[in-house]
């Protein structure tokens, strides 16, 4: 039947090896070949031995699988299940069912049975070795990664092996090896290589005159797995297998949700193991695998070496007609082969004879397999099930896992193409599973899901002996919040608490009632996913004026730490200098875009002699190429790094659309909280502790709501006093003031761009792109101002450059409609930048109050914006460095100028900078959401602070704050990931509480 006689062996020759081209199955076997290895005298190699290695090795994504002890999570190869079912899987299962076999992990404690199994596949894609073990290792200076090196020989000498002899580029080679070779060639090619350097049986390597250095009987003992089939005919409405993989359908569900046909393995959908009807040995050992797949006649034609005419007599009239084979596997062989040379050439491929059936009982276990295979050939289900499936195939999209109505809700600037892109993101969970079923008690209680209550929630429950309850009155986030480019879209929308701040005194004219929006995630992930994703931490005098106010244990070296627990930095540049972390839940990377403006403001950077780089590790004054919250050009909220991949814990219970109102409080305890689900109030119990992580805002609403706060504040809405605390004082916020400037017209907008189909094609191709920015945002600096005081390593403002776009103004900050249209009327179809600035060390402090005792109220906002006067001044000298770099030669070659518009109001001092920055900042300031402070972590003797430093509310037991509002000074940078921070920290802290009894 086969040409010659002779197989095709398949064997990869690249980078990766045959985990390049094989079908990627994940199974290793059963327990007692390993046990077998060690009974034979490979000591240390028995199951026991060798599970954590297949354990340590193993990034498991099936939950399912993982519960049962046996499989790894967070190790380089990824293991899943493929993206893709087939009438065939579902008939195979439920005739499984119906004969009443296990059905499940084979991989696991039962190695008998159906699997539906897994495959060594990432995100839809090969996860080949080299791709799970090198490419993340290629930047290590220690290891050197050569391709298209033939090596020809191991030198020998004394009986020790001295290094390898191969040739590159044509040319001969030696390459010495100063403590070992590793032969890590295969089976055929290492034992060729072996025989070729004279180690293998002495009658071989005679035969070929090659010098023997060790007699070994290399080559013997070569076992395989011998395969074949029988075909099955399928209902002729269900399209082949080679149609599948060319239909437009399931190649575009491929480009966008990587599932689908070409996601599968070869078409392979179940297998068997069983064991034989005359089984010897173990119970649980199967003699037999079976693997269901659909069927290609391409695979007969030109992969098997069939001959010709058994080809067309066999699949020739079932070319263009669905059917699937039974592939019958002896896996337990008595049959042994050999690999021997050819010749002494080493580009002579060796002689290959697996000897396949030389043992009788081989061929008898694969008739008794092929008798195995009937199992589903008069299973009615097969039958019945195919039409169905069919109706589905001819869908030109899959089904999405997103309401498309309500992602479309948002209005991000992708009009249809949206669906597009939101297949493109199937692949990565932004958000966890929920559940409605809440129970009495808890022993802690974890109150908002953002980016500190997400952290904290997930920490603790990895103490399995302790349950936690996370509360958070928001819904999860659509998945369009994953775009970087549209976290703007849901400003003002149902996952922002649409709060705005009380009128401002001293600035405000252009806003409408004086008054800021104050952008707040209500949604699990909170602020973060609604953010602009920057990943900075501050300056490390930030941490160490924390301690030297009373907060011990958190100077910058003691804060250091989480800041690189949390962190998975994929940029190695900035990793090397040490004060980075990697493997944490965080991702962080740099976005994958870059405009015009960016290497513009760099170059500028560079000639005035700024250092360019990392700002968040040794230097903290410069321009920061920056990095964000961001994996593979999708948003990396706290939900999704730390709840997402613990949503299966049993002790864990996350809860949305839970609206807590109010912290139960007897006898100077915490014992609960009360909220509303579903439009029932509801109490549930803390055996432990109450944990408010509800935000900076809606923690010190919520305190006050419980009786702690002010004492004055409280009586006034005829609330009982139980602890008379500064609870809304002391908030801080980086405000900011922005300067437009235009860009040469023949620029494109970024408005434009993100509405471009070649633009959204690339995101949904490669995550990159203006869509993979973070609202455009290109470089920031941290500069000292010209009247700076204090140490010299700690900078004063911060600059956003950012590419311009009318609808940030127009809609979303607040802005007098007349204002707005005078300063950005003009240049609504214009290229142009912003140049923020912020200020990093206010000294106003503000505060948060009731506006009545009803939960549903919002409490009433007051930043108190430039109270201290030497805050304008600040960004005032802010606004004149953005002007001064504007007018750079690398920035005015790109048309950088300042706009010809002026403020309302400030058309007497245009020409003046001081005067006019001053008007401008006393018109319009923006909020980056920075805001913190609203319950003061210090000193417990410290009449200022509401927490101590372990985070414990003062005279109130088992009641902990962790997030925001406990920092006592505002860090000079953004606050996501400060927040972040105080969580992973504060669960170190809460955790040596903890003591479980296993």
């Amino acid at each position: 039947m086969l040409i010659n006689k002779a197989l095709a062996f398949p064997s990869g020759k690249t980078i990766g090896g045959s985990g390049v081209i094989n079908s990627m199955l994940y199974v290793r076997g059963n327990k007692h070949n390993y046990n077998d290895w060690a009974k034979q005298g490979a000591t240390g190699w028995s199951y026991d031995d060798v599970l954590p290695y297949f354990k340590k090795m193993e990034d498991n994504e099936n939950f399912e699988y993982v519960k049962n002890g046996y499989h790894g999570v967070k190790g380089p190869v990824t293991v899943t299940k493929p993206r893709y079912n087939s009438p065939l899987k579902l008939a195979v299962l439920e005739a499984a069912l119906d004969k009443g076999y296990h059905v499940g992990d084979i991989n696991g404690p039962k190695s008998l049975g159906f699997y539906n199994f897994q495959a060594t596949m990432r995100n839809g894609q090969r996860c080949s070795a080299a791709k799970a073990y090198l490419v993340p290792n290629d930047h290590k200076k220690n290891l050197d990664i050569v391709s298209d090196a033939f090596v020809t020989k191991i030198v020998i000498e004394d009986l020790q092996a001295k290094g390898v002899e191969f040739n590159i580029d044509g040319l001969p080679r030696f390459v010495k090896a100063n403590k070992e070779v590793i032969m890590a060639a295969g089976t055929i090619n290492t034992a060729q290589l072996l025989m070729l350097s004279g180690i293998g049986p002495k009658e071989e390597l005679e035969k070929h005159r090659i010098p023997v250095k060790a007699d070994l009987p290399v080559g013997k003992n070569l076992q395989d797995h011998a395969t074949t089939s029988v075909n099955f005919e399928l209902n002729d409405d269900i399209p082949t297998f080679g149609q599948k993989q060319v239909q437009r359908s399931n190649i575009l569900e491929y480009v966008t949700s990587k599932a689908g046909p070409l996601a599968s393995t070869q078409g392979a959908n179940v297998l068997a193991f069983l064991k034989e009807n005359n089984h010897t040995g173990p119970h649980c050992v199967p003699d037999l695998q079976l693997n269901f797949l659909e069927g290609s006649a391409i695979v007969p034609e030109t992969q098997l070496n069939i001959k010709p005419e058994y080809f067309e007599a066999i699949f020739g009239p079932y070319v263009n007609k669905p059917f699937y084979w039974c592939l019958a596997q002896v896996i337990r062989p008595k049959s042994r082969g050999e690999v021997t040379l050819r010749s002494a050439d080493p580009y002579e491929p060796p002689i290959i004879d697996p000897k396949y059936l030389s043992n009788p009982r081989d061929m008898e276990a694969i008739v008794e397999d092929l008798d195995h295979s009937m199992l589903t050939e008069n299973n009615s289900f097969v039958f019945q099930s195919t039409s169905k499936v069919a109706m589905v195939l001819d869908f030109v999209f899959p089904p999405l896992p997103y309401n498309l109505t309500e992602e479309a809700s948002y209005h991000p600037p992708y009009g249809p193409l949206l669906p597009l892109i939101l297949f493109s993101m199937m692949a990565q969970k932004h958000t966890p599973v929920t559940t409605r079923f809440i129970r009495n008690s808890y022993d802690y209680v974890v109150v908002g899901g953002g980016s500190a209550g997400s952290v904290v929630a997930a920490r603790l429950a990895e103490k399995e002996c302790v349950s936690v309850l996370l509360l958070e009155a928001g819904k999860p986030p659509p998945k369009t919040t994953d775009i970087p480019a549209a976290s703007r879209s849901f400003i003002m929308s149902d996952i922002d608490w649409d709060y705005y701040t009380a009128p401002q005194e001293h600035t405000g004219n252009g806003l409408i009632n004086r008054s800021l929006a104050w952008p707040s995630g209500k949604t699990l992930g909170g602020s973060g996913v609604i953010n602009a994703m920057l990943y900075l931490r501050g300056n490390r005098h930030d941490y160490d004026d924390w301690e030297k106010q009373g907060a011990t244990g958190w100077s910058y070296d003691d804060v250091l730490p989480y800041f690189k627990k949390a962190e998975d930095n994929v940029n190695f540049e900035y990793v090397k200098n040490g004060y980075h972390g990697i493997n944490g839940p965080l991702t962080v990377s740099k976005p994958r875009y870059n405009s015009p403006l960016k290497p513009a403001v760099l170059q500028a950077a560079l000639e005035k002699g700024y250092h360019v780089g990392d700002i968040n590790g040794p230097k903290s004054i410069g321009f920061y190429d920056l990095q964000a919250n961001i994996r593979n050009g999708q948003r990396c909220s706290a939900a999704k790094a730390y709840l997402a991949p613990n949503d299966y814990r049993t002790n864990l219970d996350i809860v949305s659309g839970a609206f807590v109102k109010k912290i139960v409080i007897d006898d100077l305890e915490a014992k609960g909280v009360e909220f509303d689900f579903e439009g029932i109030p509801r109490f549930v119990r803390a055996d432990k502790e109450v944990i408010l992580s509800a935000g900076t805002t809606n923690t010190a609403q919520l305190l006050m709501l419980s009786g702690i706060g002010p004492k004055e504040e409280l009586e006034k809405h005829n609330i009982p006093v139980k602890s008379d605390l500064p609870v809304g004082k002391n908030m801080q916020d980086h405000c900011s003031s922005m300067l437009p400037f235009e860009l040469d017209e023949n620029l494109e907008t970024f408005g434009a761009k993100q509405t471009d189909k070649d633009n959204i094609l690339q995101y949904v191709f490669s995550k990159s792109g203006p869509l993979a920015s973070v609202l455009g945002e290109n470089v920031l600096a941290f500069l000292k101002n010209e009247n700076h005081t204090g140490p010299d390593d700690v900078p004063d403002v911060e600059l956003y450059f950012l590419e311009g776009s009318t609808t940030i103004p127009e809609k979303q900050l607040n802005i007098k409609p007349e204002y707005s249209e005078a300063i950005y009327g003009p240049y609504k179809n214009k290229p142009f930048y912003f140049c923020w600035t912020q200020i990093l060390h206010p000294k106003s402090r503000g505060e948060v109050t009731l506006r009545s005792a009803n939960p549903y109220d919002p409490p009433v906002i007051d930043p108190k914006y430039f109270s201290e006067p030497s805050d304008l001044d600040t960004v005032v000298n802010g606004m004149k460095q953005c002007k001064e770099f504007a007018s750079s030669e690398p920035l005015k070659k790109i048309g950088s100028k300042p706009f010809s518009t002026v403020y309302p109001g400030c058309e007497d001092v245009k020409d003046d900078d001081e005067k006019y920055f001053r008007c401008v900042a006393q018109a319009v300031v923006l909020t980056q959401s920075h805001q913190v402070g609203t319950a003061k972590m210090g000193d417990p003797n410290d009449p200022t602070t509401v927490v101590d430093p372990k985070l414990r509310v003062k005279t109130v037991s088992n009641l902990r704050i962790v997030d925001a509002s406990i920092i006592p000074i505002i860090p000079g940078g953004n606050m996501n990931n400060p927040t972040m921070m105080v969580a992973e920290k504060a669960s170190d802290i809460i955790k040596e509480t903890i003591q479980c009894d296993f």
